[in-house]
């Protein structure tokens, strides 16, 4: 049976706390954006859900900087291990070439105006500033120069977009450096006007101005080709952690007290235009600015929150999180502690939890009331805006009886409902867990024992225990590894059991017996993290850390489809949306909806 995908969320950026995040508006193209998101690079387009790619080049480096040249064609990106990447930002996405510009992280990527050369910036130890030509990487050539000059690491870097082209940069030895060329060569440095880190520097698109920002609150106007101070603007009492020019009479600048100001820049001095307060949390620290086109503005969100702004008065446009379907929604948790809903049928995404506590698990849909249900920061359950009770910490959300949540402690290896009525202590903890809604009986599995120092006890049982928690019987597993999942079939009469080693069996409940025919289920590689059953209970789907997803059909113990490399770092969960739909989430960060 073939599959296809339809549709993506792809994942935020991964902004971390006091640094800044700058993502890369294509030029040619205000609607198309890049930005980094863990090890990888998001390439989308804000108006086609369909035109997202994901750039996997960097090999589990974490990508710290990316741009895309002034004429769209390609993009740079730069890692943690001082690795430049150079590929194509339209097609087929073609890979140009690899760069190791030093041993420290790249932190900041500018491209010249005719698209020929590269500047970038980090924390090498002897260079931490370099200038290079985009297809070879040459960086020896008398075209393009040496560039020293600063003491510690360079944070921030920028071509001046017109002729004569110069090169500005700001360091944490909180100085600005400006460099003339080609060859570029150092010309001056600022060394007074920062008393903080240098977080940003940024061109008019004429040139005629050079503005830089920093930790101690200071922007700072130059000429653009001489790099003459000219003046300073108001101090505001927080990191201004970026800035940008959509115009060449107007700045807007990223703070760190969750401010977003635009200032009209004059010849003597710049006068606030409008300044916005994203929210009261910390995660609504502007981390990042860029221009989209001339009259709007994208910052970055410490929380990785991506949001439009008109640059004339200052309202928003847009908060841009989410990609497009044409179902009912898709509820996630992520590494981030937040809670989000995919409304497919109206291309939207919404956050709709925040500060969520991770060892509380703990998101799960209760079927009979339809409501999502989410574990706040305090460790209260949630079903819909109705609270339920406290819980416990270190606990897991398993399902719901009767309205009840049912949870499972990991502190005392104990069984229990939310409202007290129902508790059972278990003798260890399991490997893996679950329990019927009816609490007539809750299966467990545990880790193989020894039963002494040279022998390994190969035996694994599946325990099946009733509502008192008394075990009526022991299942041999079949498996030659850990279990590591079990999960009933929404008519209890079919008990999936998944391990380690990426095999798979089905377990009867009517006989708890291995049923024959699914004990040669192992077309996984690797360990089994998430599986579920349609309705009817005639179709599993399970999901592994080998990137793949499989179907079976008990009817028939076959496997029906096989869907390879669905997420770059393995698949953690998977779900049936209907008969012939799959949401599948992976390491990636993405979000993907299958039809099968």
């Amino acid at each position: 049976m073939a599959s296809s995908l339809y549709a993506c969320c792809p994942p935020l950026p991964t902004p971390e706390r006091g640094f800044p995040l700058n993502i890369s508006v294509d030029p040619t193209d205000p609607n198309r954006i890049a930005y980094p998101s863990g090890n990888n690079i998001i390439l989308r387009s804000l108006r086609d859900a369909a035109d997202v790619f994901m750039y996997v080049g960097h090999a589990g480096r974490r990508v710290q900087a990316v741009a895309i040249s002034p004429n769209g064609q390609w993009v740079a990106s730069g890692d943690i291990s001082g690795a430049l990447m150079v590929w194509g930002a339209k097609g087929d996405h073609p890979h140009k070439g690899e760069f190791r510009l030093w041993s420290g992280e790249i932190r900041g990527i500018s491209w010249s105006p005719d698209s020929q050369r590269i500047a970038a910036c980090g924390s090498g130890r002897e260079v931490s500033a370099v200038c290079i030509m985009w297809d070879t990487g040459n960086k020896a050539s008398p075209e393009i120069g040496d560039m020293s000059g600063h003491q510690k690491a360079v944070n921030t870097i920028a071509f001046r977009p017109a002729r004569p082209l110069r090169i500005a940069t700001g360091s944490e030895d909180m100085c600005v450096n400006f460099y003339e060329g080609p060859p570029f060569k150092f010309k001056m440095s600022h060394t007074g006007k920062h008393s903080n880190f240098v977080q940003g520097t940024a061109f008019t698109p004429s040139g005629h101005l050079l503005l830089t920002c920093g930790s101690d609150g200071l922007v700072n106007a130059y000429e653009g080709s001489t790099a003459d101070f000219r003046y300073a603007f108001p101090k505001i009492p927080c990191t201004a952690f970026s800035l940008v020019c959509p115009d060449d009479d107007t700045v807007v600048v990223a703070y760190a007290d969750k401010h977003v100001r635009c200032f009209h820049l004059g010849q003597e001095a710049a006068t606030l235009t409008w300044d916005v307060e994203v929210g009261k949390n910390l995660g609504d620290q502007q981390v990042g600015v860029a221009a989209a086109g001339k009259d709007a503005v994208i910052t970055t969100c410490l929380d990785g929150r991506l949001m439009r702004w008109s640059v004339s008065d200052g309202q928003l446009i847009e908060a841009i999180v989410g990609s497009s379907g044409k179902r009912s929604s898709v509820i996630w948790t992520s590494t981030d502690s937040t809670v989000h809903e995919w409304k497919l049928e109206n291309h939207e995404v919404l956050c709709i939890a925040r500060g969520i506590r991770p060892s509380a698990g703990v998101l799960y849909h209760n079927g009979s009331s339809g409501w999502p249900v989410m574990v706040d920061k305090a460790g209260t359950v949630l079903q819909g805006m109705a609270r339920l009770g406290q819980i416990p910490d270190a606990s897991q959300l398993l399902g719901f009886s009767e309205g009840s949540p049912i949870l499972f402690s990991a502190k005392g290896c104990r069984l229990e409902t939310a409202d007290g009525k129902w508790t059972v202590q278990l003798p260890r903890d399991p490997l893996a867990l679950a329990v019927g809604e009816d609490l007539r009986c809750f299966v467990a599995a545990y880790e193989a024992s020894t039963s002494s120092l040279h022998e390994q006890t190969t035996e694994r049982v599946v325990h099946v225990y009733n509502s008192a928690g008394e075990q009526v019987r022991a299942i041999k597993s079949i498996h030659k590894a850990d279990v590591c999942l079990l999960r009933f079939s929404r008519d209890k009469k079919h008990l999936a059991v998944g391990a380690v080693d990426g095999s798979v069996s089905v377990i009867s409940t009517t006989d708890w017996a291995t049923m024959p025919s699914t004990q040669h289920w192992t077309f996984h590689t690797s360990r089994i993290m998430s599986c579920d059953w349609l309705a009817a209970g005639s179709r599993l789907v399970t999901a592994g850390l080998d990137k793949t997803v499989c179907i079976f059909d008990l009817a028939t113990a076959n496997l029906v489809t096989r869907i390879f490399d669905c997420h770059k770092d393995g698949v953690t969960c998977v779900r049936w949306l209907d008969d012939g739909t799959l949401a599948t989430g992976g390491g990636d960060g993405f979000i993907r909806l299958w039809k099968i």
